[in-house]
């Protein structure tokens, strides 16, 4: 044999071990097919790599719930394979409703694996590698709501709901479930249509599914509803007792102080009468729980806007301790 053939053939040899074990991983969509290298090893965690079919020395895997119009498909797919390849940080989801989404609809498509990472040494022992991809996008999902302050101001939020249906989170589900019932009137059957925002119609009906908005999210409204306006008419005795003369006993002090309506020590006081003024104007008065039939969410907007008409220069007053504690009460975060 030649020298020159030897080497030729001494060449060969990385390029074919290469072949081996690599390949691509090819996701058809209606108008190109995508392309992903992957390690054939690492992807033989995922349940479904061994009947897909072959395609143009490859794989190829259908993923059904994407939108290939919208980029954020393809990222979806990169992130989901750099898990399964190692990567033990979901990059570059930022709290993405949709995004999270999409990735779900990924896991999916790879049979769910029940191991996200293929280095067995990233794991704990007696961990399945599984609950890194579960916890990692739950921290990510209250991670941005704690960003936001509340998780309604993120965009398409509702579609957190889905996410947490698609891989069981029941924290994300509880903490979903805790800004919707914000937005529900006493007669809410269905949710809310003015929350749709950008979400299309096929998910609109896949939220609608889920039957969020039942008779234990009312329960839990009506609560909200009842504490608040408790917390109102404790400040309206307390400031017509003030005006009166009347002296408050510890525990009447103590109520004020457990509903958060009584005065600090920076507080300038409301008047009674710019108190009930502003309730007139709000539509609260004469204050009942029970007649109430509107949103939670306009009652906190309402106490904010009789806030803003009473403060005093760089002062609070009883309305701001009231506000920032039913802010909190009513946005609170189920436990983990």
């Amino acid at each position: 044999m030649s020298p020159h053939r030897k080497k030729k053939n001494t060449k060969k040899t990385p390029q074919s071990s290469d072949s081996v074990h690599h390949t691509m991983l090819r996701v058809p969509t209606q108008e190109t097919t995508l392309e992903f290298p992957v390690n054939i090893g690492r992807m033989s965690i995922c349940p479904v790599w061994k009947d897909l079919k072959s395609l143009r020395k490859g794989k190829k895997l259908e993923i059904k719930g994407l939108d290939f119009n919208d980029r954020k498909a393809k990222r979806a797919i990169e992130i989901v394979l750099g898990l399964v390849h190692g990567d033990d940080v979901l990059v570059d989801c930022r709290g993405d409703p949709r995004l999270l989404l999409y990735m779900t609809e990924v896991h999916k498509a790879l049979g769910s694996p029940k191991r996200t990472c293929y280095t067995e040494q990233r794991l704990e022992p007696g961990d399945s590698g599984y609950s890194f991809f579960f916890r990692g996008i739950t921290n990510i999902i209250f991670d941005v709501g704690r960003e936001e302050r509340y998780l309604y101001r993120v965009k398409d939020w509702l579609l957190f709901a889905l996410v947490a249906d698609r891989i069981n989170l029941y924290s994300v589900k509880m903490l979903v479930r805790n800004n919707l019932v914000l937005f529900c009137s006493s007669e809410q059957k269905s949710l809310p249509y003015e929350m749709k925002d950008s979400i299309g119609d096929e998910e609109w009906a896949q939220l609608q599914s889920l039957k969020m908005v039942d008779n234990a999210m009312l329960e839990m409204r009506k609560r909200y509803v009842d504490t608040i306006f408790k917390c109102l008419r404790l400040l309206s005795h307390q400031l017509e007792n003030f005006e009166k003369g009347v002296l408050l006993n510890e525990d009447d002090f103590d109520t004020y102080r457990q509903y958060r309506v009584a005065p600090c020590s920076s507080c300038r006081t409301l008047s009674s009468y710019e108190y009930h003024r502003e309730l007139r104007s709000s539509r609260l008065w004469p204050l009942s729980a029970s007649s109430y039939g509107d949103r939670v969410i306009d009652l906190i907007h309402a106490i904010y806007d009789m806030e803003e008409n009473t403060l005093f220069r760089e002062h609070c007053n009883q309305l701001s301790h009231l506000y920032d504690h039913v802010r909190r009460l009513c946005c609170k975060e189920p436990l983990m």
